[in-house]
């Protein structure tokens, strides 16, 4: 006798377990560019502060690739500003995204459950289902 197919509480959960995976990695991936924006956004302000400290005539250089240009001070510091406030502009909109993505998360999370819920034996099913993958 052929086994039957999964019933349909059974397939929903494992709908909702490759939703719950997708959310969970865009988490991930956002959280991870929050921590590089963080990162390359205090690099910056650290190097405006040391800037900002030395005299106008002092010789400064931009780095460019594996080159370095002979760059006045104003123009550093004004490069180095915008890249700061890039910089918080983007984890701004990184917070959203990240707050978005936690709430998608915990309504997968939350529609699990009362699949669960209203379906024990669909619960065993499913664990029986993930066991077996």
């Amino acid at each position: 006798m052929a086994q039957p197919g999964p019933d349909k509480d059974t397939q929903t959960l494992l709908e909702l377990r490759n939703k719950l995976e997708m959310s969970s990695s865009y988490l991930a991936m956002v959280q991870q560019q929050q921590r590089r924006n963080a990162v390359n956004t205090r690099r910056a302000q650290l190097t405006l502060d040391e800037l900002q400290a030395l005299p106008e005539s002092a010789p400064m250089f931009k780095i460019v690739g594996k080159a370095y240009f002979f760059s006045p001070k104003p123009e550093l510091v004004e490069g180095l500003s915008s890249d700061v406030q890039a910089g918080r502009d983007a984890a701004g909109e990184l917070l959203k995204q990240h707050e978005r993505a936690e709430k998608a998360l915990r309504d997968v999370q939350t529609e699990i459950t009362e699949v669960v819920k209203g379906s024990p034996a669909a619960a065993a099913a499913f664990q029986k289902a993930l066991a077996g993958a």
